[in-house]
């Protein structure tokens, strides 16, 4: 079955990376074997199916986090110095700067971090020595501990170049270095983050359609590049500036990469896995670009000057037709600047009506919480006078009714109980009892002879003074037929 179109750029760019314009009998659409055994190898890697559509890579969702690169180094036996162990091995481990092969830019600012992290490593110890950076199954194979052969005990550097001093454990190893088998090594670095040199957008940002390795004279150089221009000898190459790098190990490899202190251009590579995405964003870079160059090309070849004289040939223009709508639009312009002028000075009077009305507003909610202050106040001093005024008529009305039993009693009334009586009628009847003289008067002292005629007398001439002293209370006012109804006075008349 045919490979799915969607693995069309990745293979484009597997072709550009690997086969650099050869053809070595590959089949289509691959244009080297490289180029196919590098993309079967990543499909088997991740457990994908080229004739299915490609599914969202890890490496796009995390964008150019978790990128890797090597760079060339080299290595010395150190037993020869004066106090070295016959363990002990240097060499110088890369420099930093302008790498022309990969238009990469590692930054001055970031050497520090790299000296620290190779000598300390991940756990404090120094950094790993590995066999062929720990890959012991090949291209995408997982690192392995079988790999570990030494460990980084220094490192320093001198403003543009990073040196090591570490241990070789692996006796086959270190016999190799002695004499003279191996004197290559290879630092596999860390990089955080990725930025365009042109536009300092992320690598991989789609905002971002600057080709690496393409120069761009009318562009201006970012900040993050300013200080490499002249290692790329004057010329604004789109490049990737590299930050927040950490060195990850310093391996023993094959090949030499290190020439005075210069670093060889085919020594220096990405990961298999960030060589594959940046691949690819380039080449839907360089996809876009010809887009672009062939709708300019479509454009220019319609707008070409013969076709332009001709259709200049074939049209009139009425000059003062023109001039006429330009008199227009200016008349119509200043018509709008007037306009604009009153709409302005509306504005301003409605901004001091609406300040004035805000300044009332701000003086009313002031009152109004002064009034409330007041008025809590003098509640507050009602609701304690309702409190003394309760207690003083409890009081008075006590005392009033101890009065009130005691004159019922020295008038030979029957007793009787005022607890639920009124503060106003035990009052009324205090004044009427005042004035009652009683009927211990009508029916006289105890042991004399009694006239019947003489006390029915003096009977109603005692109800004749009750109903003027009724009446005298109507005429102030007090309503005694309540007083009676109810009976709060009972006269026991014998």
């Amino acid at each position: 079955m045919p490979i799915h179109s969607s693995w069309s750029s990745l293979i484009s760019g597997l072709n550009k990376e690997y086969c650099k314009g050869k053809n070595d009998g590959a089949p289509a659409p691959f244009k080297c074997k490289k180029a196919r055994s590098v993309f079967y190898a990543y499909l088997k890697k991740n457990g994908w199916d080229e004739t299915k559509a490609r599914p969202e890579s890890k490496e796009k969702k995390n964008k150019m986090t978790n990128m890797e690169m090597s760079l060339g180094a080299t290595i010395e036996f150190s037993s020869e110095l004066e106090g070295e162990s016959d363990h002990n091995v240097h060499g110088k481990s890369m420099n930093i700067g302008y790498i022309e092969k990969k238009q990469t830019i590692l930054p001055k600012n970031q050497l520090k971090n790299i000296v620290s992290t190779l000598k300390n490593g991940i756990d404090g110890n120094g950094a790993y020595i590995l066999k062929d950076h720990g890959y012991k199954g090949g291209l995408f194979s997982p690192k392995s501990v079988d790999m570990v052969v030494g460990r980084i005990s220094n490192s320093k550097d001198d403003g543009k170049n990073v040196f090591y001093e570490g241990r070789i454990e692996d006796e086959d190893m270190l016999r190799k270095i002695k004499s003279k088998l191996l004197t290559a090594t290879s630092i596999g670095l860390h990089i955080g983050k990725m930025n365009c040199s042109i536009c300092g957008r992320d690598y991989g940002d789609p905002e971002c359609n600057h080709i690496m390795g393409k120069e761009y004279p009318n562009d201006p150089i970012h900040d993050l590049a300013k200080d490499y221009i002249d290692e790329m000898g004057g010329k604004n190459i789109a490049s990737v500036v590299c930050s927040d790098i950490r060195a990850l190990e310093q391996s023993i490899v094959l090949f030499p990469a290190i020439d005075g202190s210069n670093i060889e251009d085919n020594m220096i590579d990405f990961s298999e896995n960030t060589k594959l995405f940046m691949n690819e964003i380039e080449s839907k870079k360089e996809l876009n670009s010809n887009i672009i160059d062939a709708k300019t090309e479509t454009f220019n070849n319609v707008h070409s000057d013969s076709i332009i004289d001709k259709q200049m040939s074939t049209q009139e223009f009425d000059i003062e037709k023109i001039l006429g709508e330009l008199t227009d639009l200016k008349a119509s312009a200043k018509l709008n600047e007037t306009s604009k002028a009153t709409l302005e000075n509306d504005k301003r009077t409605l901004e001091l009506s609406i300040t004035e009305k805000d300044n009332k507003i701000a003086t009313l909610e002031s009152n109004i919480a002064t009034l409330t202050t007041e008025r809590n106040t003098l509640k507050e001093l009602n609701d304690n006078y309702k409190i003394e005024d309760d207690k003083r008529k409890e009081s008075e009305k006590k005392t009033l009714i101890e009065k009130v039993s005691e004159m019922r009693k020295d008038k030979g009334l029957s007793e009787k109980d005022c607890s639920n009586t009124s503060l106003d009628l035990l009052k009324i009847e205090f004044d009427i009892l005042s004035e009652f003289k009683g009927t211990n008067t009508i029916q006289g002292s105890p042991g004399e002879d009694h006239d019947p005629e003489d006390e029915s007398r003096k009977l109603l001439e005692a109800k004749e003074d009750i109903r003027e002293m009724i009446f005298r209370k109507r005429k102030d006012g007090k309503n005694i037929k309540n007083i009676v109804q109810e009976k709060d006075l009972k006269f026991r008349v014998n």
